[in-house]
């Protein structure tokens, strides 16, 4: 664990890492399949596509911790909105009396396990891009 931290410090790594999530951004926003799972008002696609756009080409360009703290708060706040989202989405399929279309298989559960993994790593991953001071 110690060697990726220490890897993690280097600036041009950090660079790079950022360029990485750019074009992971970029790649997961143009495609229409995952773009519902991002937002779901057409109205505010720009603004959720054009923000994480330009706090991650201005990381690249100067690497500071001012950026870096704005882009960490960013994603636990939209990781948190993700949790409540779907612990939201569960506990009201659950209590329908009419019609649940939530099917609680192996599946299910995994598919939920495996986004908050996801989620978590990324977090995780961000707060160890932390910019050593200059």
């Amino acid at each position: 664990m110690n060697k990726i931290n220490q890897f993690l410090k280097k600036d041009n790594i950090q660079r790079r890492c950022y360029i990485a999530l750019l074009i992971c951004w970029i790649i997961i926003f143009l495609n229409a399949d995952t773009r519902h799972h991002i937002t779901s008002y057409v109205d505010y696609l720009p603004l959720v596509f054009i923000i994480p756009v330009i706090l991650l080409v201005l990381q690249i360009l100067f690497n500071n911790r001012i950026l870096w703290v704005i882009i960490l708060v960013c994603i636990i706040l939209y990781t948190l909105w993700t949790f409540l989202k779907a612990f939201t989405y569960i506990v009201v399929e659950q209590h329908r009396d009419y019609y649940n279309t939530l099917e609680w298989n192996a599946a299910t559960i995994f598919r939920f396990v495996f986004i908050f993994l996801i989620f978590i790593a990324i977090n995780w991953f961000i707060l160890k891009l932390k910019p050593i001071k200059k």
